[in-house]
């Protein structure tokens, strides 16, 4: 009797699955509501700064492009980019509909995104002429991404054609 209670208790002990960050890991996309661009301009370069969160992917990264990521353990992260030559510089439209993964900083606020602050600029190039505009946080937008469902389990799907 006593190695089956014994048995059965390790068994529930194992059994449950407990992720007391759970809660606190929220991350959002970050993308880019407005940038003013003038007709022709591309982004050849950006250079941010974001408080109380941290860099946790990229939609994508393009090619020809230097990507710089410091994810300060303070939660003070840095993040730039420079296109290598000026065929690689993106329309603006690349940074919508969302550019960046953030994973907001644990504990910090019920919502999370009133405590992450962003800043920093972009430079819009059209040919020869270069301007550099200030990003602030009512240039992007800060989407929660969804999480799944933790009674879900992946699929993989099979394609019809071979």
């Amino acid at each position: 009797m006593r190695r089956w209670l014994l048995l059965m208790a390790v068994g529930i002990f194992f059994g449950i699955s407990v992720n007391s960050r759970a809660d606190q890991e929220t991350t959002y996309h970050l993308a880019f509501l407005s940038l003013d661009q003038l007709p022709g301009e591309r982004v050849s370069k950006f250079d941010l700064h974001i408080r109380s969160a941290m860099i946790v992917g990229f939609h994508s990264i393009p090619v020809g492009w230097q990507i710089n990521i410091d994810n300060d353990p303070s939660w003070t992260t840095q993040v730039s980019g420079t296109a290598i030559v000026g065929a690689t510089w993106l329309e603006p439209s690349a940074l919508r509909p969302w550019f960046l993964s953030l994973l907001a900083e644990p504990g910090s606020r019920q919502d999370a995104t009133k405590g992450i602050n962003v800043d920093g600029w972009i430079t819009l190039s059209n040919g020869d002429t270069t301007r550099v505009i200030g990003i602030m946080n009512r240039n992007v937008a800060l989407v929660p991404t969804p999480r799944p469902s933790p009674n879900r389990r992946p699929t993989s799907r099979v394609s019809d054609k071979h």
